[in-house]
């Protein structure tokens, strides 16, 4: 058995493994996000602040700004941020490209899927934990008009993650003031057919590239369990420093 460790051990050293380097793990790094002087970071689509939670571990001087609809979602994220020591103001509404009341689709048992838009058949099929859905009224308006009082707040360095189950287009019409002060942008992309009229990544490659960033590779992926195709993805998007 030992013999057979070194064999490895020899075979390993001999291969080059430079992919399975902690620095060129995208987690690790966030693709070049981390090196950024990240001071402000805007969460649409905070949730219960999983990523709002994680991201004050990596920029801890930064001030969050969070956007969350779901009042049973927004409540534990309330929750956190009282509890939290770093600075973080909070939107209990939903983000588009207008402001106006709108149905928000409740995913029952995995309110994190929830979405302004109606789920599709080939969603069902793969995430079957999302078919228990309801519907309530969530005010909308836009990231513009959100943070039209705040801009004088942001510091130099800003990270928008957007994670609205594919309204990632609406949010971006609805940003196009704010959006191009970001240095990072992160988007959960559904590459799949997962939601009724949702943002494809070619059109959300076509918008951001307008507002002056470039595609930086994709954060993490989703993959099918059975044939291993991806279902949907977090991309990176970095300010184009031409610009």
């Amino acid at each position: 058995m030992k013999a057979l460790k070194d064999k490895i051990k020899i075979l390993l050293k001999s291969v080059n493994l430079y992919y399975l380097k902690p620095y060129n793990v995208p987690r690790s790094t966030l693709l070049g996000i981390k090196k950024l002087p990240i001071k402000t970071v805007i969460d649409v689509g905070a949730n219960t602040g999983q990523f709002a939670k994680y991201i004050a571990s990596v920029f801890p001087e930064a001030k969050l700004f969070c956007f969350e609809p779901i009042p049973s979602a927004f409540m534990s994220l309330e929750k956190w941020a009282k509890e939290s020591l770093n600075q973080v103001e909070l939107f209990n509404v939903a983000l588009g490209d207008s402001q106006s009341k709108v149905i928000m689709n409740l995913h029952e048992d995995h309110l994190a899927s929830s979405s302004l838009l109606s789920t599709t058949r080939q969603n069902d099929v793969l995430f079957p934990q999302t078919t228990n859905q309801s519907q309530i009224d969530v005010e909308q308006t836009t990231l513009d008009l959100a943070l039209s009082d705040y801009t004088e707040e942001f510091k130099a360095g800003i990270l928008i993650k957007m994670d609205v189950q594919g309204f990632e287009g609406k949010v971006i019409a609805g940003g196009s003031n704010i959006i191009p002060l970001a240095s990072a942008v992160i988007l959960e992309v559904s590459i799949e057919q997962l939601y009724e009229g949702q943002s494809s990544f070619l059109e959300l490659l076509s918008e951001m590239n307008k507002l002056g960033f470039y595609y930086a590779g994709n954060l993490e992926q989703y993959y099918h369990q059975d044939d291993g195709r991806t279902l949907f993805l977090d991309a990176i998007f970095l300010r184009n420093e031409q610009e």
